[in-house]
Formats: C-alpha cells, structure tokens, sequence
C-alpha cells in the first residue's frame, strides 16, 4: 500500500481555501464579508439573533449593538471559512417579530430591511 503525503492529502482543501480567497479579494468596493440588517427607522430596544451554517459547521449568536450607521452587522466569515446560509430573528418591543433566511449561495444581497409591524390581536 502507498504511503499519501500529508501535503498532498491537504491539497483539496488549500485548493478551496483560495478559490474562496480569491473571490473573496475580487468582490466589489465596499462589499465587506457581512449582512446588515438595517431598521426602517429609529428603534429602541431591537434584537438581532442568528445562526449561520458553512463548512465551518453552525454558528448561532446575538448581535450586539448597532454600528453608528444604525445597521446590526452579521458576520458571513467563520473560522476563515464562507457561510452558507443565514437565519435571523429580529424582536423589538411593540413589534412583530420578524425571520429572515438567506441561501449566501444564491443571492448577492447582504442586507434587509427591518420593518416594524404592530403585533396581531386577538
């Protein structure tokens, strides 16, 4: 039985690692590896979970406080390693609460808009 390297059983990974690399350098000025969830409006109190999934496996977490432009920043890069999918719970009092997913894959959107809508009664 012949040995395998240990760099040559490791190539299919590098190889991928800067494929992902290399569209990463190539996106567009000002695409940042994020997804922003951006409120309609001024808001007190909003909160934003997620889970996103890659080869990375699952990462599951609460965003913490807005940037200065207001946007409740996801990041999109976990371990080095591009998710794929995207759920988001977004709560802030008064509201409905509002899900989002997102296949990464197959749309280059890397924002939504946060709407808040009264809660139903009754």
């Amino acid at each position: 039985m012949r040995k395998r390297s240990a760099s040559r059983s490791r190539a299919p990974v590098a190889c991928a690692s800067l494929v992902w690399l290399a569209a990463f350098l190539q996106r567009s000025p000002g695409e940042v590896p994020w997804f922003v969830i951006r409120p309609a409006r001024a808001i007190q109190g909003i909160e934003v979970r997620y889970s996103v999934a890659g080869a990375f496996g699952g990462y599951v977490s609460p965003v913490g406080k807005p940037a200065n432009d207001g946007g409740f920043r996801i990041p999109l890069v976990i371990e080095h390693k591009p998710a794929k999918s995207l759920n988001v719970i977004v709560y802030a009092p008064g509201c409905e609460f509002s899900r989002f997913s997102a296949d990464l894959a197959a749309t280059r959107s890397r924002s939504a808009a946060f709407q808040c809508e009264p809660p139903r009664t009754g």
